[in-house]
């Protein structure tokens, strides 16, 4: 196969010895491959470590190199097929999410995941990026088919069953070379903003908004992250519709799409280089925004999604506690794990991820160190053919004195042998004490059922009757189990009040039962009073 595959110059290198994290590698190649067949034929004829790559708009250190070959996607980026019916449309992975609702804007359609708008697609499939407009969600659920080469070279295609397997495993079982994607029509939207002094008050005006099926995105800042990206100093609630009913609309709301879209970079270029990001369940969020605006920590993020952003400057011993505070509320990350997250991961979650890596990269070629780490076992002495044939003679043996040992035990336990000369005599004497014994316990048995007989006649005897009841009177006489035909006939219960019987208790609910429908009584019911 011809190997027409573009690469970067010695002074281009630089450009890929990090992403948006800062922390540094070094890259020993960057190839820019524009088919499939070219990524198939890097891979194969490649031993060291290759890193798929798309704009490196992360912040996690998903793409740093370390002596790596760098598989660029950006030049793969055509729209392969759109279908109006099902409203998706099938396109390469290295388009940017510019790029591509640019051409969508066309036909009066949007890809809804609004993110970095120059993360390249097969980056946000390989991180699972969540949306800016919490309502939308993430990647993965606006994913149909996925596209992609394993660590084999062997090009394989996914649909929705399996999308884990590859949609935020960050590239380390294979480089995304298509997806198939739902896409939704542009909608007009609009904003409005809330401001407040009190935290607590934000949150109570977010609870009543969060029912409204037409609110997109509730993104809430901090007051000190407001003053940075330009807002007013004060806890600011920006209210984002899928239609025209917020107060900033048109020119001037793409303006404040724009300020959204920029608030990380605008907090980072402030000094606030850490991020610490997290989404909670169960009402946590808003006991950790209420934890967190106490010690004046610079955050924002979006009640739609349970998600928030805390920022935090180079060094800042406070930056340990919240990640620990984080983790004991269950908070998740949701920008990814690369190089500076691995320690998070819980034992068990980490073992899957291994799984599922070998599975796709048996080599261990795809992004070594990124997500987690797997040490390849190397056999240090080779074994023989003969060795190996030899080894399974021998197991198979073992296995089958296992068996028979086995065998034996059963068949030792199961068919007792003749008994010798003195077990013979005990045996006889036991069978000749059978008969009597029975006849001992028999009369044992019939004088214990004579003695009870007995002493029940004289209980019966000294019990004196019962005295008969009186006949009640023909006038207050009541009839409590009624015939089929009585419990028919209704009766005014006004003008035939029923007695209570001797030893019962009434208690009143204060129903007013005459001439009321059934519905007019539920609610009478349900809406009681004493």
């Amino acid at each position: 196969m011809m190997n027409n595959t573009n690469y970067a110059n010695n002074s281009e290198l630089i450009l890929y010895e990090s992403d948006n994290s800062n922390i540094k590698g070094t890259p020993s190649k960057v190839a820019f491959p524009e088919t499939e067949d070219e990524i198939i034929n890097l891979i194969k004829n490649t031993k060291s470590d290759i890193i798929p790559r798309g704009a490196g708009t992360n912040y996690v250190g998903a793409v740093t190199p370390n002596d790596s070959l760098i598989i660029c996607t950006k030049k793969m980026k055509k729209v392969i097929d759109f279908d109006a019916k099902t409203k998706t449309i099938y396109t390469e992975s290295g388009a940017t999410i510019k790029e591509l609702n640019e051409k969508l804007k066309a036909i009066g359609f949007e890809f809804p995941i609004h993110t970095n708008p120059e993360s390249t697609l097969g980056g946000m499939i390989a991180l699972n990026t969540l949306s800016n407009l919490g309502k939308y969600g993430n990647m993965k659920e606006h994913l149909e088919e996925i596209e992609f080469i394993n660590g084999r070279g062997e090009l394989t295609q996914i649909s929705k069953g399996d999308l884990s397997d590859i949609c935020g495993m960050e590239g380390t079982t294979g480089i995304i070379t298509r997806a198939k994607i739902k896409i939704i029509p542009i909608p007009k939207r609009s904003a409005s903003i809330f401001q407040s002094e009190d935290i607590e008050e934000l949150i109570t005006v977010s609870k009543r908004l969060m029912i409204d099926k037409e609110i997109v995105s509730l993104k809430f800042y901090s007051p000190t992250s407001s003053k940075i990206i330009g807002l007013p100093e004060k806890n600011n609630l920006i209210i984002i519709f899928s239609s025209n009913r917020g107060k900033i609309i048109g020119d001037e709301y793409k303006k404040l799409e724009k300020l959204v879209g920029s608030s990380i970079n605008k907090l980072r270029s402030n000094d606030y280089t850490e991020i610490e990001e997290s989404r909670f369940i169960l009402n946590k969020l808003e006991d950790f925004i209420l934890f967190i605006s106490k010690n004046r920590i610079p955050f924002f993020g979006d009640f739609t999604s349970d998600s928030i952003y805390t920022f935090f400057r180079n060094n800042d011993k406070t930056q340990e506690d919240i990640r620990n505070i984080i983790r004991k509320m269950s908070g998740r990350p949701f920008l990814g794990i690369g190089l500076k997250r691995k320690n998070i991961l819980e034992p068990l979650r980490r073992k899957i991820l291994q799984r599922v890596k070998q599975r796709y990269d048996p080599f261990f070629k795809l992004n070594k160190g990124k997500l987690i780490d797997i040490v390849k076992k190397e056999k240090t002495n080779p074994e023989k053919p003969e060795e190996k044939m030899n080894q399974f003679i021998l197991k198979v043996e073992d296995t089958e004195k296992d068996s028979l040992n086995n065998q034996l035990e059963d068949y030792k336990y199961t068919f007792q042998p003749e008994p010798n000369p003195e077990n013979k005599k005990e045996i006889e004497s036991f069978s000749k004490n059978i008969p009597r014994e029975i006849n001992q316990f028999e009369s044992q048995l019939e004088n214990q059922l004579k003695t009870q007989s007995d002493n029940q006649s004289e209980i019966q005897s000294e019990t004196p009757p019962e005295p008969q009841p009186e006949p009640p009177h023909e006038t207050h006489q009541e009839t409590y189990l009624q015939t089929p035909q009585e419990t028919h006939q209704e009766t005014n219960p006004q003008t035939h009040p029923q007695e209570t019987p001797p030893g019962k208790t009434t208690t009143s609910d204060n129903l007013d039962r005459t001439s009321k429908s059934e519905e007019d009584l539920i609610r009478d019911i349900m809406f009681n009073k004493t």
